[in-house]
């Protein structure tokens, strides 16, 4: 059985249509992975030269907007909030401070190689963390 030369041809620009297609895909997913990289590398880099090169500033910039997001979430958070709430809120950032003390000291720990009082740090501060992200309150019978 012989095949005419248009099925031929109709095969054969089948089959390179295929590769064509995948080569597309291929370079596509290419290019959107090359674009990722330049956006991370664009906001990392300034990152890790300003805290490399000047790491008081750095880490001044950034606990000042830790510090300006929490007051902004507390005003707006406490703006129409009953005395039950409140008293909530405050055990709540309490907690959260409890917790960020514990981590520092687990790091410190941690960095300086004593694994037997980073294990013991470890353990009050996964207790706080579980106290702090689990929302158990009191229902006081008002929706």
């Amino acid at each position: 059985m012989m095949r005419s030369n248009n099925q031929k041809r109709h095969w054969l620009t089948l089959f390179l249509g295929l590769y064509v297609r995948l080569f597309r895909t291929i370079v596509s997913f290419l290019v959107f992975l090359l674009g990722i990289g330049l956006f991370a590398l664009l906001i990392t880099f300034p990152l890790w030269f300003v805290a490399t090169r000047h790491p008081l500033v750095y880490t001044t910039a950034v606990l000042s907007l830790i510090a300006l997001y929490l007051i902004w979430k507390a005003i707006r958070r406490l703006s129409d909030t009953s005395r039950e709430e409140l008293k909530h809120f405050t055990q709540k950032i309490i907690e959260l401070i409890l917790l960020l003390v514990l981590l520092y000291f687990v790091a410190g720990f941690i960095a300086s190689a004593r694994v037997i009082p980073a294990i013991i740090a470890a353990l009050p501060t996964l207790g706080m963390a579980g106290l702090l992200f689990s929302d158990t309150r009191v229902k006081t019978g008002r929706s």
